[in-house]
């Protein structure tokens, strides 16, 4: 049951009002009804958390996008929020916004000529996707993100001059 749990906590999108559905079911059956309604309202009290912890890391990378073009200094604070916030949650339950957040903080460094601290950043989000970091969720997420590492590091080659290594990425 505890693993059952901890599964819905990772991917509460797809099952968590069906396991809560199923949770309520099991422990009727055995008697532990009013056990069962505290487990409930606990259960459904984290996956409420998890989701808006979700949900705010979301509306940063979104955010950091947004403001990216005018203010890429103020972007690159919002994005690594949105990196350490995922980061804390972990690579099983936000591995997209890991990557969003990662290919974010290596947009904005390159804006700002920080061009190490971009590639190291791509660098990064490329080892998590070869580790298969997102890959399961969402096969355009997936592609896209590939696409937008390579971009990128293809514009950092571009920018020091190496442009054979910028024709490569």
């Amino acid at each position: 049951l505890l693993r059952l749990v901890s599964l819905c906590l990772i991917s509460y999108r797809q099952c968590s009002a069906r396991l809560l559905q199923w949770i309520k079911c099991d422990l009727e059956l055995t008697g532990c009804h009013s056990e069962t309604m505290d487990k409930e309202a606990r259960l459904e009290g984290e996956v409420t958390a998890a989701k808006r912890q979700e949900d705010d890391i979301t509306s940063l990378i979104k955010r950091a996008w947004q403001v990216g073009a005018c203010d890429p200094q103020r972007a690159l604070a919002l994005s690594q929020e949105a990196y350490n916030m995922a980061r804390e949650d972990g690579v099983q339950r936000s591995g997209e916004a890991i990557l969003s957040s990662l290919i974010n903080l290596g947009r904005f460094h390159y804006e700002l000529s920080q061009l190490d601290r971009a590639q190291e950043r791509l660098e990064e989000a490329l080892t998590l996707v070869h580790q298969g970091v997102g890959e399961g969720e969402d096969p355009a997420f997936h592609q896209s993100t590939v696409s937008k590492i390579y971009m990128g590091m293809g514009l950092i080659r571009w920018r020091l001059g190496d442009y054979a290594a910028a024709l490569e990425r």
